[in-house]
């Protein structure tokens, strides 16, 4: 085309887009005249502009003069490794297609770029090394860029087919409840996390470039597509942008005005913080309708992004809350804004336990109060805006950033609604502030709270009631005295509320038992004998059913017993590689015909979970869903037995447990939770199917970093931490013995995986980068290795890769991650379950596992010299863990001697042989707080290595020398939430 008709075109489209309908009926036959063409392109760029407005925050036209060079292509079915199924859509950047990967047999969108690109060669390299950086990126928050290529001089990139609705699209919708708004926000902040650490920045976050699927689960896309196109910007002594620049080169400040941060306006070198600040804004405009910065012209909310203050929600109590939160993401001073996304994400989750109703439920925008007086003559809309500064900041060098994002906008075709259900908008309510709430229930009738608690070590039960005002009261009444001798695990009323159950053990017990209390208070009687999981009752209180299983886990019961715990009666059995899911309470259905319970089989490698239906009269089972879970804990049926609430995540290695709720039988499921916390447990009041339920779960987090020991002052004071505070590092650490290397897991970009760094917390290195959970990495004793358990295969297993991260492969399947121990010939020792619990060991370079003790023995260590392994072991009739020395005999093993740890030993767990070959070192816990000890293997007194007063110890290892230690220290909080459906 040549230039004079492109700026003609330019100059009436410019005009046209700002003209009312009325105006431009009466316009374009006059800027057109008899150009039939002229006119047929200025309509097709005016009615994809109205369709895809705000996309990118730019017109049609300011995506560039391709869009009158596209040429149709793609008249044949098969591009590529691709078939195609459908054109999806066309613009100036090209056409995305629905197409099917003939390789993997999944659906992708290809979008297929215009012939131009190809001649900007820097452009393109560019490209294709920011492309490759992004594909690596695996993140559940992430739309996955599959692969960028070329076929027969086109270029095209295949990327993840998301169906969903981006939040432009919900805010037009009016759509967005308080609730749904921070919970996009976090699932962008986690999003973010994770690329943060892998110094990709996003630059253009805004609500176009979000898409909430049906599921709840958010999806960011065009990660870090902007970075590397982004040209080199003279500046001015004072770091700005040349002035001149900003006004001829516009388009080389990449991003879209209304969401950029005041040094992105300026062209100044950008860090992560650019991104919260515009997650800042898409927040605001997602409670309010309106962008926090307003301006008639794009120089206009320049000039309030840089001067002004942003406006402010004034809606109640939670919008105080949510403003403290805004402040500081559109703070411009950058020192004092969010300087993690992990910081950004924490506070979200704050204001969501504890907001008010009206907050979470509402899908009304928030009022918004303006103090700057050069905004108030006119506050447009966002979309308003989007118009007014659509043409003006997307010259030809950004051709590629819109060319990826592009494909966007046709996801939309293949979108379904959303289908809330009664559960659909959940308030939540933080009950408990202390963080040492384990497990909770609320009676049946909602007037009571029954809960496990721990302070210093100490776990009892208590009970909180309602007050006049209808909340739990602050004041609760100790049912079981808290007590360091008794582990207490899951609580459960009966029917009538009047009595409390629970599950406990002392230090003299080998196994849990099940005790009851009432709720006016008494001496705690123990009813049933051996069990794994709290009771549920039927329906009229007179029985309770419950789970057991055998020392060794090969078999699983579902026991009913009369609710005073006489009769008790096995009334299903799973037998190996099938069983119940561990711990988790069996529902009793409110008819009283059916048994539900969390089920699980080994197969094929892998470790899949259903919820299982079992008829009272007969015994029948049948699975309430046909596809299978990675894991499954409690069910609670509602809605009269029509449905069922359950907690579980469809993936156990990427997915944190959340709230789900099933229909009841046709296993229609919907999620109710989209957050990062882990759901423990569930119980539920339901007075009738109108009056509203509450349910009740407990929130559990960790946050672990590793510290730094020496040895010769040992105390709390004289510890360095190395990593930073507010992730958890504490999935296994491993110091290599002939380097300063030391290898970690962590979750500190959003999936625990496989970090590496110096031993002083410098140069600090992802090596593993799956969705799923990588924990526990073991450096082989010649630094070539590093043997690390994944549930990427689907089961707990053993991987093997490169001390650089490379060549990861699978070692053996249905092995325990933690603990092993590699001997100096390449013999990996662990234990496994598979088949019963055993010891066995595998070659570290693969081959067939060898199967050597039957029963509990957990390796965990190597003597130095090569000779010994360190284990803890519990025989049959055991009732706690011992310290062995087992001795490495050619094709067996001998136990050499065996100790008995001090009180508060974790075990079995990291243990840890000291350099010198004189104690085998261990984890001690006492009131909450771990502390190293140290068993001589000569028989000598146990001594205490560290003097810590506070949080536990989760992994730890020495240094070569032996004079230093690297712990993995934190603690694990537990808040009592309770959720509503108002």
């Amino acid at each position: 085309m040549q230039a004079d008709r492109w700026k003609n075109i330019e100059q009436i489209f410019n005009v046209a887009v700002a003209l009312s309908p009325a105006e431009r009926t009466e316009y374009l036959p006059v800027a057109c005249g008899d150009d039939m063409g002229l006119r047929e392109e200025i309509d097709s760029m005016l009615t994809e502009d109205s369709i895809h407005d705000d996309f990118l925050g730019e017109s049609v036209f300011a995506l560039g003069a391709t869009l009158l060079e596209y040429d149709e292509l793609l008249s044949q079915s098969e591009f590529a490794s691709y078939k195609l199924q459908k054109l999806l859509g066309r613009g100036g950047m090209g056409a995305v297609y629905l197409a099917e990967d003939t390789r993997l047999g999944r659906l992708v969108a290809v979008k297929v770029l215009p012939p131009a690109l190809v001649e900007d060669q820097q452009s393109l390299s560019r490209f294709r090394q920011e492309a490759r950086a992004v594909s690596q990126l695996s993140h559940p928050n992430i739309a996955h860029i599959y692969e960028f290529g070329e076929t027969n001089g086109r270029l095209f990139l295949a990327m993840e087919y998301v169906a969903g609705k981006t939040v432009r699209e919900l805010i037009k919708e009016k759509a967005i409840s308080g609730s749904l708004a921070l919970n996009i926000a976090k699932q962008i902040a986690l999003a973010l996390i994770s690329t943060h650490e892998r110094g990709i920045i996003h630059r253009d976050i805004k609500p176009e470039n979000i898409i909430v699927k049906d599921d709840g689960l958010v999806k960011v896309l065009d990660f870090g597509l902007a970075k590397l196109n982004e040209p080199k910007i003279e500046t001015s002594v004072d770091g700005d942008a040349l002035p001149s620049q900003i006004s001829t080169q516009s388009g080389m400040i990449l991003g879209t005005v209304g969401y950029m941060s005041p040094e992105q306006i300026r062209g100044k070198e950008l860090d992560s913080s650019t991104d919260l600040w515009s997650l800042g804004v898409v927040l605001f405009e997602m409670l309010t309708g309106k962008r926090p910065f307003q301006g008639e012209t794009p120089s206009d909310v320049q000039a309030a992004i840089l001067k002004d203050e942003p406006l402010s929600l004034n809606e109640s109590k939670s919008a105080l809350n949510i403003n403290q939160i805004i402040k500081k993401a559109l703070t411009k001073n950058i020192a004092e804004r969010y300087q993690t996304a992990h910081e950004f994400a924490e506070d979200i989750e704050q204001v969501q336990l504890q907001s008010d109703s009206n907050f979470h439920n509402s899908h009304r925008y928030f009022a918004v109060t303006n103090t700057n007086e050069s905004s108030a003559k006119h506050l447009p809309s966002a979309d308003e805006t989007n118009k007014i500064l659509s043409w003006q900041f997307i010259l030809p060098g950004v051709l590629i950033l819109a060319a990826v994002a592009g494909w966007v906008i046709f996801q939309i075709a293949a979108q379904r609604q959303f289908v809330p259900n009664k559960f659909a908008n959940l308030r939540t309510e933080r009950l408990t502030n202390s963080g040492s709430a384990l497990r909770a229930a609320i009676s049946p009738d909602g007037k009571l709270l029954t809960y496990v608690f721990e302070e210093a070590g100490n776990r009892g039960v208590f009970l909180r009631s309602r007050n006049a005002s209808g909340k739990f009261s602050a004041e609760a009444i100790a049912l079981v005295a808290p007590s360091a001798s008794r582990q207490i695990r899951g609580v459960s009323f009966a029917p009538d509320g009047q009595q409390v159950y629970f599950r406990a053990k002392t230090t003299e017990d080998t196994t849990f038992h099940i005790y009851r209390v009432s709720v006016g208070g008494s001496e705690p009687q123990k009813i049933i004998d051996d069990a794994q999981s709290t009771p549920s009752f039927s329906p009229d209180g007179k029985q309770m059913v419950f789970l057991r299983a055998n020392q060794d886990n090969s078999r699983g019961d579902l026991i009913i017993a009369e609710a005073d715990g006489t009769n008790p009666r096995v009334f299903y059995s799973r037998q190996s590689p099938e069983f119940f899911s561990h711990q988790a309470q069996p529902a009793w259905s409110p008819d009283g015909n059916t048994i539900l319970c969390s089920t699980g089989t080994r197969a094929d490698n892998r470790e899949q979970m259903l919820p299982l239906s079992i008829r009272i009269s007969d015994g029948q089972t049948q699975p309430v869903f046909k596809e299978p879970w990675g894991q499954i804990w409690t069910t609670h049926w509602v809605e009269g037995g029509s449905a069922f609430i359950m907690t579980g995540r469809q993936d156990r290695s990427i997915d944190n447990n959340q709230l789900w709720h099933v229909a009841y039988p046709s296993g229609e499921v919907t999620r109710l939770t989209h957050d990062f916390n882990d759901y423990y447990g569930i119980s539920v009041s339901e007075q009738t199917d109108d009056a509203g339920v509450e349910l009740t779960s407990v929130i559990l987090k960790r946050t672990t970093q590793l510290w730094k020991v020496n040895l010769a002052t040992p105390a709390e004071n004289a510890a360095q931490p190395i990593t930073q505070p507010g992730g958890d590092d504490g999935f296994g650490v491993s110091w290599a013995r002939s380097s300063d290397k030391v290898f970690y897991g962590s979750v500190i970009a959003g999936n625990p995986d496989i970090w590496v760094m110096n031993a002083d917390g410098t140069d600090r290195r992802q090596l593993t980068s799956d969705w799923h959970l990588d924990s526990q990495p073991t450096v082989t004793p010649d630094g070539r290795y590093v043997i690390f358990g994944s549930l990427r295969s689907g089961i707990e297993s053993l991987w093997r890769m490169n001390a650089d991260g490379s060549e990861q492969t699978l070692l053996v399947q249905d092995a325990l991650r933690e603990p092993l121990a590699i001997m100096p010939d390449g013999l990996i020792y662990y234990h496994s379950t598979k088949g019963g619990a055993a010891m066995w060991r595998v070659p570290v370079e693969g081959g067939q596992p060898e199967k050597l003790f039957a029963g509990r023995y957990f390796p965990s260590a190597v003597s130095p010299d090569g000779k010994f392994l360190a284990a803890s072991v519990r025989p049959e009739a055991a009732k706690a863990y011992s310290l062995a020395v087992l001795a490495v005999e050619e094709n067996s093993l001998r136990v050499v001697s065996e100790f008995k740890p001090v009180e508060g030993a974790e075990l079995p767990n990291w243990l840890r042989w000291t350099p010198d070959g004189k104690a085998i070192v261990y984890i001690v816990t006492k009131k909450g707080i771990s502390n190293l000890w140290a068993q001589p293997v000569d028989g000598g007194k146990p001594k205490q290595l560290t003097n810590f007063t506070s949080n536990r110890i989760y992994s730890f290892d020495f240094s070569p020398d032996g004079k230093q230690i690297i712990c993995a220290r934190g603690e694990l909080s537990g808040y009592i939430v309770l959720l509503t459906n108002e």
